[in-house]
């Protein structure tokens, strides 16, 4: 049964590889990657609204664990005091995160020229 299944990947795989093929010629590929090319901006505006969430939620995260260590510590010093850490370095970590939306507006409109927009 699984060597059926392969067979059959393979088969459907081969029909949608086969019809991706394009004959051109050098101008058509030119004009193409023209209009794909991306400037240094948006490409760091794009890796940051990509990792822009994924940082709040890691850091959320964090919060949630720390509160959850300073629930278990049982009134333990050391403990609470870890827990307690951990609290403050995850609020920390968000607020650099946040800053961090303001740096990139720096350097993307005055170092790169691009436009100010960034969608978070």
């Amino acid at each position: 049964m699984v060597k059926i299944l392969q067979t059959l990947g393979y088969f459907v795989f081969s029909l949608f590889a086969s019809a991706g093929v394009v004959y051109a010629d050098a101008e058509s590929v030119q004009e193409f990657i023209d209009s794909v090319a991306l400037d240094e901006a948006e490409i760091a505006v794009g890796i940051y609204n990509f990792l822009f969430p994924i940082g709040l939620a890691v850091g959320f995260f964090a919060i949630i664990m720390a509160g959850y260590s300073y629930l278990t510590s049982q009134g333990q010093p050391d403990k609470v005091k870890e827990a307690s850490e951990k609290l403050t370095s995850a609020i920390l970590g968000i607020i650099f995160i946040a800053l961090s939306l303001v740096i990139l507006r720096i350097i993307v409109v005055s170092l790169l020229g691009g436009s100010l927009p960034l969608a978070t």
